[in-house]
Order: C-alpha cells, then sequence, then structure tokens
C-alpha cells in the first residue's frame, strides 16, 4: 500500500485510435481509487487533455479537474479524416511522458514535465497503483466473480471465477461496437449501459444480466 505515490509512464496516442490511457493510484480494491485518464484531443486542437477522477463504490467516477497540454500540430488531412493504412503509424504526435504525484492530500499531474492539474482530495489516502486503459471494462462483483465486457464486433461480456485464472464463453449483447458501462445493482443484477453507434447521434441502450450458478452470464 502506498502512501506517496509517483508514477511516471511514456506512450503514443494515435488519431482515431479511439484508446486512451491512464493512471490509476491508491487503489482500495477494483472499484474504488483515483484514475487519472490522458487522451488527444484531435480535431478540437493540438493537445492533450488530462482528467483526474476519483472512483467510488458504485462505480461512479467524480471528476476532481482537468488540464491540457499543447502538442506539435499535426496534418490536416489526418486530424478531419482517418489516416490511411499506410500513414498510421505516422499520425502520432509522438511519446508523450505522463506523471501522477500524490503527497498527502495534494495530487498534482504533469504531461511531458509541465504541471498542469493540482488538486487536492483526501478520500484515499494509500493504496495501489497501476495502468488503466479504456478496454476491458472489469466488476468485481458481490458474489466474488469477475465480470468483464468489451467490444469489438460487437459488445461482448464474460465471467471469471477463479480470479482470471479462467473465462466463461463470450455473451454477445450487442451487434454494434460502441461504448459501455456496466455497475452492479443492489439485488445483485448487472446494469449495462451502452450506445449503438460512434459519433453518431443514436439510442442509448441498457441491459440488465445476472450470473447464474454456472458462471455464465443471463438476461435479468
Amino acid at each position: 500500500m502506498l502512501t506517496d505515490t509517483d508514477v511516471r509512464v511514456e506512450f503514443q496516442t494515435f488519431y482515431w485510435s479511439v484508446v486512451n490511457t491512464g493512471i490509476a493510484f491508491r487503489a482500495q480494491d477494483s472499484v474504488r481509487f483515483y484514475c487519472v485518464v490522458f487522451r488527444d484531443m484531435e480535431r478540437k486542437g493540438s493537445k492533450y487533455e488530462a482528467r483526474l477522477f476519483r472512483q467510488e463504490e458504485s462505480g461512479y467516477r467524480r471528476e476532481i479537474a482537468t488540464g491540457f497540454a499543447p502538442h506539435s500540430p499535426l496534418p490536416e488531412q489526418w486530424v478531419q479524416r482517418a489516416p490511411k493504412p499506410e500513414d498510421w503509424e505516422k499520425a502520432t504526435p509522438g511519446w508523450i511522458k505522463a506523471r501522477v504525484l500524490a503527497q498527502g492530500d495534494v495530487i498534482r499531474v504533469f504531461i511531458n514535465d509541465q504541471q498542469i492539474i493540482q488538486a487536492q482530495d483526501s478520500a484515499y489516502p494509500a493504496g495501489l497503483a497501476g495502468l488503466a486503459a479504456r478496454d476491458p471494462y472489469l466488476l468485481r462483483h458481490s458474489s466474488g466473480a469477475l465480470v468483464m465486457g468489451s467490444r469489438g464486433y460487437g459488445i461482448f461480456m464474460k465471467t471469471s471465477l477463479d480470479n482470471g485464472r479462467t473465462w466463461t464463453l463470450e455473451t454477445r449483447i450487442s451487434h454494434c461496437s460502441g461504448m459501455m458501462g456496466m455497475t452492479e445493482m443492489n439485488d445483485g443484477r448487472i446494469l449495462v449501459v451502452f450506445h449503438e453507434a460512434y459519433r453518431t447521434p443514436t439510442r442509448v441502450r441498457l441491459q440488465y444480466m445476472r450470473i447464474a450458478e454456472d458462471g455464465t452470464l443471463v438476461p435479468a
């Protein structure tokens, strides 16, 4: 368990890749932790965005602060339209150095050695640290099961009853690949919320699931 935390990572972002990277720290468990999510603003400007959250027991992420750091501009054709396959590896501003420094109740966030966030929060005074990513989405159910949601050719879910050593077969709950989130309800059901398109106005759907005795997921 760490009290003062200093985590530094380097990574690249690629235009139109629809991914982001984060640093989780002072984690109490798989649900409660602080997290800084980094992403490129792409068409909204030549800059990185960093958002500091505190994730609570319900799975809700409460935003604490946001900061920005500029980067070199990319060719306009990559910004407004997706790069061609042969240009994919070049469609990046380069390596980004990210750092999270937590001392006492003060949290500082740096991008390329420039401090962009300083905030105070004392909810989690100590905990574990690690990396976070947009997908897959993991939920620790009160039964002890791990529930994973991911997207590809649709939205899929599966469970593990042995802390990730083995997994059940995937259950596809939608044929569309959209953003998703999930949380456990008071009665043990899992509420999954997702939308069924990307950058297109569309309906938002929800689905209740439950874990069967054999560990598989079934509609609730």
